[in-house]
Formats: C-alpha cells, structure tokens, sequence
C-alpha cells in the first residue's frame, strides 16, 4: 500500500451547532477543503467558481431532537455545484453495480425533515465513484466518510480526477490498504463524523476500514 497523503479532517467535523449547520449547508465543508489544499501544496478552487444552487430552507436532526423544536431558526440548503465533465457513480450497497446519479440532488427532502443532507452524494450509499473527465492526469483520492462528510466530497473533483468515498458503516467489500492498491489511490482522505466514531459501534466499523 503506497500512497501521498492520509489527511484527518476531524477538527471539522466535530461537534458544534455552527459547524453542524455550515457542514450540512456545505460551507463549511467548503472551509476544510480549503485547509486540507493548503496542507498538502494543492491550489483550492475559488468558492465564486462553484455555481450556487439555493435549494430553501430546512431544519436538520436537531429540530426532532429539542424540546422545543420550533424555536430553532431554519438555516438555508445552499450547494455549491462544481465545474467540468463530471460524473457520479453510486453504490447503494455494498458490491452493487454503481449507478449514474446526480452529484447534487434537488429537491431533498421536506423542510421539516433531518434529510436536506441526502442532497449531496446520494445520501449514504455504501461508496460513492466521481469521475471529472476535465482533469484525466489529476491524481486519485479515497475518503473515508459518514453522512457527515457528504458535501464536502464535491469540492474535490476540482483536484482530483478519480474521487471514491466509502461509508465506513455500509462498505465492507475491501479494506483501506486493498483499496489503495486496486484502484491506484494517491490520497487518503478521513472525513468522520467525530462524535459517531465515539460511540461503540461507531468506532468499530470506523476501525475496521482502517487497515
């Protein structure tokens, strides 16, 4: 298993209220895809060279989970769809045929639904192939990933001509390292949820990708 880089991007996807809601509105997924650039000499796509999709508001998980759920605020679902040839390719479950769909969705659930997050990457299939057919000699990256780090996966096409994520709680087909090897992965990219990876069976079926 030979790769560049193995990037954690845990510190953004940690546990606030702002962060949920910027992560779920894929600005400040946009944030960590900016820091993880600059990491690793890469240049980031300008924000402005996205095309804006303001697809209205919603609530989120945290609206089903308070007490009083209609003293939350609705935050506003804004995609940032990006540039080139590119192609989405999902896997619903594990070692299924992957199957064209759009990289961002319109239209995802109700307002008052936690799924406005199922816009991006086709919710959670077992692992996610985006190809940008713009950039053929770009280098190739996996993320390791939940829901969390759906919309944040977009942003990469702009590096990375073959982008594969994996849900560490769906695929079990292969493990990090044969993964690396069978499909010519330059990064490694690892996007949890850090709150989900605490929990036991969290951190079991994250640990049990990383090998």
């Amino acid at each position: 298993m030979v790769f560049s880089s193995l990037i954690f991007l845990y510190g953004f996807f940690s546990l606030s209220l702002l962060g949920y809601r910027l992560c779920r509105t894929q600005l400040g997924a946009y944030y960590a895809y900016e820091a993880m650039c600059e990491a690793t000499g890469q240049q980031a796509a300008p924000l402005d060279s996205f095309t804006l999709w303001n697809q209205g508001k919603f609530t989120g998980s945290l609206y089903g989970k308070v007490r009083w759920p209609k003293k939350l605020r609705a935050d506003t679902l804004d995609c940032y769809v990006p540039q080139g040839d590119i192609t989405f390719y999902a896997h619903f479950t594990d070692g299924s045929k992957g199957t064209e769909w759009p990289l961002i969705a319109e239209k995802a659930g109700d307002v008052n639904q936690n799924s406005r997050y199922s816009a991006f990457l086709a919710a959670d299939c077992a692992l996610a192939h985006v190809v940008n057919e713009s950039i053929p000699d770009a280098p190739n990256c996996l993320v390791i990933k939940d829901s969390f780090g759906n919309c944040y996966v977009p942003f990469l096409t702009q590096n990375y001509h073959h982008v594969y994520a994996i849900d560490y709680r769906k695929y079990w087909r292969y493990g990090m390292a044969e993964f690396v090897d069978k499909y010519d992965i330059d990064d490694v990219i690892v996007a949890p949820y850090l709150i989900a990876t605490q929990a036991m069976d969290g951190n079991d079926m994250f640990r049990s990708q990383m090998h």
